[in-house]
């Protein structure tokens, strides 16, 4: 399985724009994986977008405090359950 993680702060429309992207691609058929955004503590409307591709995607969204892309990388890395970590 493989994880692919997308750090985000405040880019809720690049987002959605890369995920109709995930979307509309062929998943991969061996192993699975998962895509884990990680909103930098973001006021826009980071979780709505990811909540609209709950049922297209396996997306899990987590939420990290602390603004900085190597915070928001660990936490991606302390969350990830797949055997392979991605990043965008």
């Amino acid at each position: 399985m493989i994880s692919v993680a997308i750090c985000t702060f405040n880019r809720a429309g690049s987002l959605r724009r890369t995920l109709e992207s995930l979307a509309s691609v062929a998943p991969p058929q061996v192993g699975g994986w998962e895509l884990l955004v990680v909103d930098n503590n973001s006021s826009d409307s980071t979780r709505a977008v990811v909540a609209e591709f709950e049922s297209a995607l396996p997306v899990r969204y987590v939420f990290e405090a602390e603004q900085g892309l190597s915070l928001a990388r660990n936490r991606a890395i302390r969350e990830f359950r797949a055997d392979l970590l991605l990043f965008t």
